[in-house]
């Protein structure tokens, strides 16, 4: 058990290099100070204490001469030991701020000055020095993202021990209490806890097949880091001013990626929210046979104005409806006089007029996200109109002479991918209304 004498001296040992040390290091570190201290002989606290009156002023003296002494031992054996063993290993932080924010009395966090290939920190404000700058800080985050993709493939985000496909809600309700709100989309029910940054979705079966995190460490992460370490996503697609991609990460399960912004190639995107998906715990819920059952539903769907999923018809739906029993848009913005609200977790953009009326609807529906180019035309036909946009292709159908139905791909169709390309959204307009306040 170590001495108060250690503990103190410990502490002093602070101030010196930030570097991880094994356990059989630190205890040689302690011993040879001891030994540089008191000699070979052993006193007892008891004896000490009598004596401690008149020797004060000398131990004063004596502490700072052994603490210099150490110091300069300690450096020696810190070179040799960084030359043996190489930097440390490095965990994920479990309090990481986002990037940009401060620590202590404002300086970065995290800073520090690399000396070497080890890259050792040698201060705590920042310039790097050597092939060492910044490499403490890079395998950190490399290791977030190789665990966020081992976790992944367990079925499992990072920060939790919850399970895709075999946790189950109720016996998690159970532990962890009512969840501060629940939303359906799609089928699933999602439950937020706020307080543990998670959003669970399960189906009806209770079974967990949806399971998201806003953990803060992730703020770290930018998106050309995570692209290094886990290759291109199967998949992209852009939603609410965010980025989303998407890795197949095994036959079952899909790790997705959120990052804040669109990606342009000029920004930097930093991620703000990952999730693990089991898509096939959402097939028993599928009301459908097969895909053109489901489209043969979505256009008779469109015909009175609803789209798959959403209970609110365009032309005769005001938007404040929606509000009011949704709660407010994760984020509204304004394009050509139309307001358009975005709600994250069911994926749904509501299109509104000025008089609020409801005219667009989009929804990023995983079973609709499913269906290729070939499942569309064999199901509807050929569409009334094909369009190439923004490196993506548009399929419309004239569903009666007032509502548009538009399926969006997620790259230009042509022959070779109309069986393999999939969607990335689909419209529901009704283009009168929104004409009409256009020009407004």
């Amino acid at each position: 058990m170590p001495s108060n004498y250690d503990k103190k001296l410990l502490e002093e040992l602070r101030n010196l290099p930030d570097i991880k040390l094994q356990p059989k290091q630190k205890e040689k570190i302690i011993m040879t100070i001891r030994n540089t201290h008191t000699g070979a002989g052993t006193r007892t606290f008891d004896h000490r204490r009598k004596k401690a009156h008149r020797l004060a002023p000398i131990a004063r003296t004596a502490a700072a001469c052994t603490l210099l002494v150490a110091t300069v031992w300690l450096g020696s054996q810190l070179i040799n030991w960084n030359q043996s063993a190489g930097p440390a290993p490095t965990t994920p932080a479990t309090d990481q701020q986002p990037p940009g924010s401060t620590g202590p009395e404002g300086s970065p966090q995290g800073s520090g000055i690399g000396t070497g290939t080890g890259g050792a920190g040698t201060g705590g404000a920042g310039v790097g020095v050597g092939a060492g700058a910044g490499a403490v800080s890079d395998n950190k985050e490399e290791t977030l993202i190789r665990t966020i993709k081992e976790k992944a493939m367990q079925g499992q985000v990072f920060n939790q021990n919850i399970s895709l496909e075999t946790s189950m809600f109720d016996e998690l309700e159970q532990a962890w209490g009512k969840p501060d709100r629940t939303d359906s989309a799609n089928g699933i029910m999602y439950a937020t806890y706020g307080k543990k940054g998670v959003v669970l979705g399960y189906n009806k079966g209770m079974q967990i097949v949806d399971i998201r995190t806003n953990d803060p460490q992730l703020h770290s992460l930018s998106l050309e880091q995570v692209k290094r370490i886990l290759g291109e996503p199967a998949r992209v697609n852009s939603f609410a001013g965010q980025t989303i991609h998407i890795y197949n990460i095994t036959d079952k399960y899909q790790l997705k990626i959120v990052y804040q912004g669109i990606e342009d190639g000029k920004s930097e995107l930093r991620a703000v929210r990952t999730y693990v998906f089991y898509p096939r715990g959402t097939v028993n819920l599928m009301l459908y046979g097969n895909a053109t059952e489901m489209l043969t539903a979505v256009r008779d769907m469109a015909k009175e104005g609803k789209l798959l999923g959403v209970e609110y018809p365009v032309e005769n739906s005001v938007f404040d409806t929606v509000e009011k029993e949704w709660g407010k848009p994760d984020r509204l913005n304004m394009v050509n006089g139309i307001s358009y609200a975005s709600y994250r977790i069911p994926g749904i953009v509501f299109a509104f007029n000025k008089g609020m009326q409801i005219v667009d609807i989009r929804s990023y529906d995983t079973r609709l996200q499913a269906l290729t180019p070939a499942d569309v035309k064999t199901a509807l036909g050929k569409p009334t109109a094909i369009a190439n946009v923004a490196g993506e292709t548009i399929y419309t159908y004239n569903v009666t002479d007032e509502y548009e139905l538009k399926f969006v791909f997620s790259g230009i169709v042509t022959p070779q991918n109309e069986k393999t390309l999939l969607v990335d959204h689909v419209n529901l307009q009704f283009p009168r209304g929104m004409k009409n306040l256009m020009a407004q």
